[in-house]
């Protein structure tokens, strides 16, 4: 039969799990401060949800992209700091081969 033990990875999950969220929280304000204005002026004396905040952001984006290219991927990771880490398969433009 199974045996049921509570080794260090199950007690691990709600405390990963935990840091995930507080990340993905971190950055949903950090785009709310940068794209202040905007959200502003789109919701203004409105409290926004973190999915609007990121639809915004999308739209943004894309109003921006539209204007001009998006940078490829490595070219973000060189304007953002050393832990920034993304998969090779993401991309925002096209890749450079090297």
């Amino acid at each position: 039969g199974t045996i049921n033990r509570r080794d260090g990875a199950s007690r691990e999950k709600p405390l990963v799990e935990k840091l995930r969220r507080e990340r993905i929280n971190s950055s949903i304000e950090q785009l709310k401060c940068l794209l202040a204005p905007e959200l502003v002026q789109q919701q203004p004396d409105s409290k926004l949800e973190k999915a609007d905040v990121l639809e915004m952001t999308v739209c943004f984006l894309t109003r921006l992209q539209q204007r001009r290219p998006m940078k490829t991927w490595d070219q973000l990771q060189s304007d953002f700091s050393p832990e920034l880490h993304a998969p090779e398969s993401l991309s925002f433009g096209p890749r450079e081969v090297k």
